[in-house]
């Protein structure tokens, strides 16, 4: 993973994390989407029971792209 995906997987956490109410450590992380040059655009995020779907839009910011769900 290249430093720009480091990044904004930082971001991700700290933002799924407060979203979930659940700890970085208990995060699970499992990529949908990527551009042709590899940077990760969409993250599927699991933890403490719950899972949403993450976008990476124009701005650089992390979008919630579904509502917290029971996570099978």
């Amino acid at each position: 993973m290249d430093q720009l995906n480091v990044k904004h997987r930082t971001v991700l956490e700290k933002r799924a994390s407060f979203d979930m109410t659940c700890p970085r450590a208990e995060l699970q992380f499992v990529e949908l989407d990527h551009e042709p040059n590899g940077e990760i655009t969409s993250f599927g995020v699991r933890g403490c029971g719950k899972q949403a779907t993450y976008l990476l839009n124009r701005s650089g910011q992390w979008v919630q792209n579904s509502e917290l769900e029971r996570a099978p």
